[in-house]
């Protein structure tokens, strides 16, 4: 048995200009798994300043979408897997974090380096970034903190391949 509603929704509604001019847009960001291979991944992740690690860990379980009773173990992420659907809160108030998709080449050298690397995205203390990638791989998504530590919530869609 397959989740009943498999798919990712996220809808906004975004304020932009300045007062006098200010609009507001609303939108929606939705992304339904293509087949079996796209599957879920849901956790609480720690992240650590100056400790770029992997976003998603290859050897995670994915979410679980069969019926107990077939007594099936959950198929583990790994490294080539590709990331359909990202979804990331930053949990905590006070520090940000810094994330990484890979290099120019789609590649990524283990390392987030803040002060040259002008490709970071930046998800500020409380905020929540959705997205669709076009298949970034697992090993190549990091993330960093800025400062300290934090906790991040982090749910996708994986193509396991």
């Amino acid at each position: 048995m397959a989740f009943a509603d498999n798919k990712a929704t996220v809808t906004c509604t975004t304020q932009i200009l300045p007062a006098e001019i200010s609009k507001n847009i609303s939108g929606t960001l939705s992304f339904t798994p293509a087949g079996n291979t796209d599957k879920w991944y849901y956790k609480l992740t720690s992240v650590v300043h100056n400790s770029s690690q992997l976003l998603i860990s290859a050897g995670a379980n994915y979410l679980d979408n069969t019926s107990t009773a077939s007594q099936t173990e959950p198929s583990v992420v790994a490294a080539g897997d590709k990331i359909k659907f990202l979804f990331i809160k930053n949990l905590n108030s006070s520090y940000s974090l810094y994330l990484s998709l890979g290099d120019a080449d789609g590649t990524h050298d283990a390392t987030i380096d803040a002060s040259s690397d002008k490709n970071l995205i930046l998800i500020r203390p409380s905020e929540t970034l959705a997205m669709t990638l076009n298949g970034s791989e697992v090993q190549d998504v990091y993330i960093e903190a800025t400062t300290g530590t934090t906790e991040c919530l982090v749910a996708a869609i994986i193509t396991d391949v």
